[in-house]
């Protein structure tokens, strides 16, 4: 796999992560909030219960992400 193909599976891990922070939010606060949420209950209440590991291993792949994409492109364009 080269490193662009590499640079796709970091950014869909990613997404995944990224998903899967807010799709455990909605779960714990299903029965918390019974007519709607507002952006900072989410932000600041509901995110305790995830804790820091799903954003920040979220960022780190995206930025690996990125990173290998880029020189995957540019290692493209330095062989033409």
């Amino acid at each position: 796999m080269n490193n662009k193909g590499v640079g796709v599976v970091f950014c869909i891990i990613s997404a995944a992560l990224k998903i899967t922070q807010y799709l455990t939010i909605a779960i714990f606060a299903q029965n918390r909030f019974t007519t709607s949420w507002s952006a900072d209950d989410i932000e600041h209440y509901m995110s305790d219960y995830i804790g820091p590991a799903l954003p920040v291993w979220s960022t780190i792949a995206l930025i690996a992400g990125i990173i290998f994409l880029a020189y995957g492109i540019f290692q493209d364009v330095k062989k033409k």
